[in-house]
C-alpha cells in the first residue's frame, strides 16, 4: 500500500472546507473513490485513527449483504 499524495491533498482540502463551514456532508461528485466521514465530541478520540476505524468498521451489523449498495 502506497500514500496518493494528491488524493491526501484532496482530502486535506475537504476537510479544512467542512472545518470552516462547520458542516459534516460528503463531498459530492467522487467517482472511484471512497470516503468516510467519523465525528465525535471527545477532542481526545477525535486524533484516533482506531476509533474512526472502528466506527466505520462497526457498520458492518446494518449493511444488507443480500441487496448490496450505499445508501
Amino acid at each position: 500500500m502506497t500514500l496518493d499524495k494528491d488524493l491526501a491533498k484532496e482530502a486535506q482540502l475537504w476537510a479544512n472546507e467542512l472545518n470552516k463551514t462547520k458542516k459534516f456532508i460528503h463531498k459530492k461528485g467522487l467517482k472511484g473513490i471512497g470516503e468516510n466521514l467519523a465525528k465525535t465530541s471527545d477532542p481526545k478520540l477525535a486524533v484516533s485513527t482506531s476509533f474512526c476505524t472502528d466506527l466505520w468498521y462497526d457498520e458492518i451489523a446494518k449493511y444488507n449483504f443480500d441487496k448490496p449498495g450505499f445508501s
